[in-house]
This record gives structure tokens, sequence and C-alpha cells, in this order.
């Protein structure tokens, strides 16, 4: 199992229960985490703990009633598909990581910098 550092996860529980950290690794992500403006760290977060606001989120929570991407259309809207799949967003993926797909895995090795980048870019972007 990828280290938890950055890794994508289910539910909160399972955050929780995941063994064996990486604590250096950890440490400096954490640095960086908290080095980032707020409503940056926020949304970093979100995205990487899936507990933000996407289509599929909203879906469960009863304030959206349709899941799929509002960007392609083509699958449910939610923070791995935004993050690593969405095929409106791979040119962004393939100018930051150097590849138009991410396997949620690939989220532990990509610095907390280049998440953020992402994410303000596509802010910038969808206004």
């Amino acid at each position: 199992m990828a280290p938890v550092c950055l890794q994508m996860v289910i539910s909160c529980g399972e955050w929780f229960t995941l063994q064996n950290w990486p604590a250096g690794r950890c440490r400096r992500r954490e640095r960086d985490l908290l080095a980032l403006p707020r409503q940056i760290l926020r949304l970093v977060v979100g995205v990487l703990t899936g507990h933000t606001q996407v289509g599929r989120r909203l879906s469960i929570m009863g304030l959206n009633q349709d899941p799929l991407c509002g960007y392609c259309s083509v699958a449910e809207e939610s923070a791995s598909h935004f993050l690593c799949h969405c095929d409106y967003f791979a040119t962004l993926r393939m100018s930051i990581w150097g590849k138009p797909d991410l396997y949620p895995a690939d989220t532990d090795t990509a610095t907390v910098g280049d998440i953020a980048r992402f994410i303000k870019k596509n802010l910038r972007d969808s206004h």
C-alpha cells in the first residue's frame, strides 16, 4: 500500500487505521501543507480526502441531482476523477506532472506545491 501522506482515501475511518507511515515524508508534507494559504489548504485537503464540492459528494449530500462531471460529462465527478482522470484537465496534468492521467497512488509522490498549482490553475480557468 502506498504511504498515506497524500494518498487519496475512501473514508475518514480508513485514514486513521492505516499503519507504517513514513515519518520523514509525512513531516515534510505536513510542513508544506501548513505553509499554504488557508483557502488553498482547505481545497488541497478536500481534494486529497475526497471531502470537497464535487458532483458525487454534492449528490450524496442531496445538494445536487447529477453526480456526473460538469467538465467532461463522462464519469461521476469525484475528487479522484478531478485530480487524476478528467479529460478536460489532461493538458494541465501533462504540464505539471508530465502525463495526462494520474493514478490515485501518484498523488503520494506528487508535491503539495504541484497539487496546489493544479487546483489554483483550475480555479482561475473556471471563472
